[in-house]
């Protein structure tokens, strides 16, 4: 992949990363079609996967120009905005 992480601009294992939801284990990824980021190893598994924040925020803040400039919004943003809304209403209950 020739595109720099959307997070730290790094070059280095930079992947087509899908977010903001995963594939999961077992399901035949050539049929799931998902909104995906470059994402380089580290910010992808190291970050993204384990919920790190900074992370997360960074891609929240992104990822919809990325979709956009790249001809991809129209398909990611039911799956980004339906993320959100969810990440919105349990931030709201846990912070009761």
């Amino acid at each position: 992949m020739n595109e720099p992480c959307l997070v730290c601009g790094s070059r280095f294992q930079v992947e087509n990363a899908h977010w903001p939801k995963a594939i999961g284990m077992g399901r035949k990824r050539k049929k799931v079609h998902l909104p995906t980021l470059p994402l380089c190893v580290r910010c992808h598994e190291f970050g993204q996967h384990v919920g790190n924040e900074e992370i997360i925020m960074a891609l929240i803040e992104k990822a919809p120009t990325y979709w956009q400039e790249h001809g991809m919004w129209e398909e990611a943003r039911p799956v980004f905005e339906t993320w959100l809304s969810r990440r919105e209403y349990v931030e709201m209950t846990w912070a009761r």
